[in-house]
């Protein structure tokens, strides 16, 4: 899964253009997200659910996060997954 953000990223630096704040926010967001996932004992991207993805809503929400800071996590996520998508590297 790291070796996906990795390519993600690269993604984001060389094509998108994004700035460096950017292009650091989606590698923490998505890199938390990833850990999250591993704690549950995913090991795949192609595992994940509405409800795994509510789970981590929830969990970011029930440590304290503000509502907009949980809208930009889930935002770097739905991109990160559009970008998988596209480039056939999930389902």
């Amino acid at each position: 899964m790291e070796q996906l953000l990795t390519k993600y990223i690269a993604y984001l630096q060389v094509e998108k253009n994004a700035s460096p704040y950017t292009v650091r926010n989606y590698r923490h967001d998505i890199g938390e997200f990833l850990g999250f996932l591993r704690e549950q004992g995913m090991t795949s991207l192609d595992n994940v659910d509405r409800q795994t993805l509510r789970g981590y809503m929830a969990h970011l929400a029930e440590s304290g996060m503000a509502k907009r800071s949980v809208a930009r996590n889930l935002s770097a996520i739905r991109s990160f997954y559009r970008y998988l998508v596209r480039e056939k590297l999930a389902a």
